[in-house]
């Protein structure tokens, strides 16, 4: 009987991962505004694309794609908290 390992996939993954959260810490108080969450999108994705060796069992295109996709998904996270922040911040009547 053969068996299949998910550690193919798994190992770049977390590669992907570990290296978007080395990326530095985005202030999660709200302090920054959407344009420099945006900004700091583009910094995320060129750190993420450096990181790429051919040893992470990925091809280059599909370290991009998945770049894409964490990096996408890591700033909408960051823009819905700064959201729930400023909106948390509204003065009382």
């Amino acid at each position: 009987m053969t068996t299949v390992s998910n550690t193919g996939l798994f190992v770049p993954l977390l590669l992907v991962l570990s290296a978007t959260a080395a990326m530095g810490q985005a202030r999660l108080d709200g302090s920054e505004t959407p344009a420099q969450l945006r900004e700091r999108h583009a910094d995320y994705l060129k750190q993420c694309m450096q990181d790429w060796d051919a040893a992470t069992h990925m091809t280059k295109q599909e370290w991009a794609h998945t770049c894409r996709r964490v990096v996408d998904n890591r700033v909408k996270y960051l823009l819905d908290r700064s959201k729930q922040n400023s909106s948390s911040r509204l003065p009382e009547r």
